[in-house]
């Protein structure tokens, strides 16, 4: 009986908490698109669309084109370029900054079963900011993000 006390009054303490968070909205529309072109090789297209201010104002625009290389039944290698205004608001700036990205990767796809597959993506992107964006601190700035993805297969 106590421990449903505790349990009850830790949970009015968190509804308490969760009415003083102001709620914001954002949304991400994306499509990934590959395109098979000869042989081994195929186009990799996508566009990703991401506001903010419930939904009513575009944060970024993110479209990203490569070319494909199946190295192996699972295993994919990719490079490509994107460009990505992001909205940005500092001083006398507002308005879409753009950002110029190079980017390889790598895909490993790892079956488990018929039904079930991991995905491994190894990717580094190379990117370059205007100077307004950094505040004058950087020319390019690298990331090397890893990624694992869980994919349901039908």
């Amino acid at each position: 009986m106590r421990r449903e006390k505790i349990i009850a009054g830790c949970l009015l303490l968190a509804a308490q908490s969760t009415q003083a968070q102001q709620v914001q909205y954002s949304g991400w529309l994306a499509s990934f698109n590959t395109i098979k072109l000869k042989g081994k090789w195929a186009l990799h297209a996508e566009l990703q669309l991401r506001s903010t201010n419930h939904i009513a104002q575009l944060q970024t625009l993110l479209p990203r084109v490569g070319l494909n290389y199946q190295v192996r039944s699972n295993h994919v290698a990719t490079a490509g370029y994107a460009y990505i205004p992001n909205r940005y608001r500092a001083g006398a700036v507002d308005g879409l900054v753009a950002e110029h990205r190079l980017w390889q990767q790598y895909i490993i796809n790892q079956p488990l079963s018929k039904a079930v597959a991991l995905q491994h993506r190894f990717r580094l992107e190379e990117r370059w900011l205007p100077n307004v964006a950094c505040r004058g601190q950087c020319v390019g700035k690298n990331r090397q993000p890893f990624y694992h993805k869980v994919s349901l297969l039908q």
